[in-house]
């Protein structure tokens, strides 16, 4: 019988893990992101992984997969299409230069979003401390390389609900 990653032992997920943290490139998409998320939901730690390396390698890896999935969101979801968002421009790049320009315009960001992102992974991938895009400026500010920072999850929604209310009076 065949079993899930997530349900075999600590060795094999740490094997498995560290198996494709190993290769030259890696080509984080939508499956291999959920068999991550869900060996860590199984109590699988980054102390795990052992090499400190391949650590930051994951990290960084989830940073950028997060980053990309904010920003499509930012582009194909809300900029101009959703209640609220008529008025607002999606000017960052597109998918293939996104991570390379916001090494280039932001470099502050990656950091910021790289520690976000450990923190995320140390709670076992808890949705509130997902890293995620917001738009620094309120209402109608375009998604800019200026105009943007990344903070978790938990602090966007209360920051959006805030701004809600201040609008509502």
């Amino acid at each position: 019988m065949r079993k899930f990653i997530w349900e075999q032992s600590k060795e094999a997920q740490s094997k498995w893990i560290r198996y494709f943290l190993k290769k030259r490139y890696i080509v984080l998409d939508k499956t291999l992101y959920k068999s991550i998320r869900n060996v860590f939901q199984s109590g699988f730690t980054l102390d795990d992984i052992g090499d400190e390396d391949l650590q930051a390698k994951l990290i960084k890896e989830i940073f950028y997969y997060k980053f990309k999935w904010s920003c499509s969101n930012a582009r194909y979801v809300r900029a101009g299409k959703k209640k609220g968002y008529e008025d607002v421009k999606y000017l960052l790049e597109e998918d293939g230069t996104l991570i390379r320009n916001l090494h280039k315009y932001r470099p502050d960001l990656v950091e910021l979003g790289i520690e976000i992102c450990r923190k995320y992974i140390e709670n076992g991938f808890d949705g509130d401390f997902a890293p995620v895009l917001h738009r620094i400026g309120g209402k109608g500010t375009n998604y800019e390389w200026n105009n943007i920072t990344i903070i978790a999850k938990k602090e966007h929604d209360e920051l959006t609900k805030k701004e809600r209310k201040g609008q509502a009076s």
